[in-house]
Formats: structure tokens, sequence, C-alpha cells
């Protein structure tokens, strides 16, 4: 920020209070100077207006007055390429009042403009602010949502993992008592048969017995009536001799 005498805008803002704020362009504050250093001729219209009793410039006077006006538009052209070259710096050609006016204003101006630029900071710092506030708590909350599933899908799997476990030990306990069933199947089938080869046996001795029998009968039948015709052939025999003698 430019400053002139040393002092800041500020500054002179505080020393020049009672002065008017212009709020006509800085180009009309330029014809103002000018319109001082210019004389103006005296018409016929000044004097209806003024109420003062002049005649019409004559030669001479004319001559001045463009002496004057050249002068003035020498002084004025000056002064503008010296406030393009420093900006917003005074010249010595301002009157104080001038002078004094012009800063109070740029101050104001500036001070307006530093004032809305804060503002305008303080709202965009506002508003970062609650976006990065608002951030944050959206990704709190997707952090809690993530944190809510990630602890479902764990119980979920701790459950499958336990429904597998119960399933097996179930599976393994059926699979047990199909073998104890297939076992005592096994057993009652065996046995089955063992009891079977001992009827089979125990037939087949019955039936060898049976043949025995029938075989000692045959032989008792057998002997019985060769003794019978034995004792009959005895008989014939001594009744043979006893006819003999």
């Amino acid at each position: 920020m430019s400053t002139w005498g040393g002092l800041r805008p500020q500054a002179v803002l505080c020393l020049c209070p009672s002065v008017p704020l212009q709020t006509e362009p800085k180009e009309r504050s330029e014809g103002a100077g000018l319109e001082k250093v210019m004389p103006q001729p005296v018409t016929r219209e000044k004097q209806d207006t003024q109420g003062v009793a002049t005649a019409t410039s004559s030669p001479v006077e004319q001559k001045i007055n463009e002496s004057q006006i050249n002068e003035a538009m020498t002084a004025w052209a000056h002064k503008a390429e010296l406030q393009a070259d420093a900006h917003s710096l005074p010249t010595i050609q301002e009157e104080p009042q001038e002078e004094e006016t012009r800063l109070c204003l740029g101050s104001t101006n500036t001070a307006e403009e530093e004032e809305e630029e804060r503002k305008k900071e303080e709202e965009e710092r506002k508003k970062e602010e609650e976006e990065e506030r608002i951030k944050e708590e959206e990704e709190m909350k997707q952090d809690e949502e993530d944190r809510k599933e990630e602890e479902e899908e764990r119980r979920k799997k701790e459950e499958d993992i336990k429904t597998e476990e119960e399933n097996r030990e179930k599976e393994e306990e059926e699979r047990k008592v199909d073998e104890e069933k297939d076992s005592k199947k096994e057993e009652e089938e065996r046995k089955e048969e063992e009891d079977r080869k001992k009827e089979e046996e125990e037939r087949r001795e019955e039936v060898k017995k049976e043949d025995k029998r029938k075989k000692e009968e045959r032989k008792k039948d057998k002997e019985k009536t060769k003794e019978e015709k034995r004792k009959e052939e005895d008989k014939k025999e001594e009744e043979q001799e006893e006819s003999a003698e």
C-alpha cells in the first residue's frame, strides 16, 4: 500500500474527519482543479445570473485568457503524468484540502475493500470449515458403517463356521451310528450264518445217525432172518433124523 509523507492512509483518514467524502469520479476532481486555475470569461449570461454588470471580453482579455488556459492545460497534463506514474501518490499541484479529501476517500475505499475482503475470506473460511466438518462427519459415518459391515460379516462368518462344525459333528455322529448299526447287522448276520451252519451240521449228524440206525436195523433184520432160516434148517434135519430112526 502506498504512503505519503510517512503516513498511511488510515492516519490521514483520522486527520480529516470533517472533510466531506467525494463520490464523484477522479476526472471531475481533476477538472475542478483545472477550473480553479483557468479563469472563466465574463459573459452576459453571467451578468444575468450573478447580477454583476460586466462587458464582453476584449481581445486583450481573450489573449490573456488563452495564455492562462495554455498554462493551466500544461500544468494539468503534467499533473496527469505524475498521477499516472505514481498511481495513488498525491502531486504537488493539488491543493491541501483536495489532497486530503482524495486520500481520505482512497483510505475509506481501501478500508471498505479490506473489510469486504476480510468478510469474504471469513465466509470462505467458515464455508471451508463447514465443508471439512461435513466431510469428516461423512467419513466417520462411512467408517462406522464399514466397521458395522465388517463386524456383521465377521459374525456371520463365525456363525457359518459354527454351523459347519455342528453339521460336521452331526454327520460324524450319524456316521458312527450307521457304523454301529452296520456292525450290529454284520454281527447278527454272522451269528445267523453260524446258526445256520450249526443247524446244517446238526441236520447232517442226524441224517448220519438215521442212516446208521437204519443200517443197523437192516443188519439185525438180516441176521434175524438168517437165524430163523438156520433154525428152520436145523429143525428139518432133526425131523429127518427122527424119521430115519
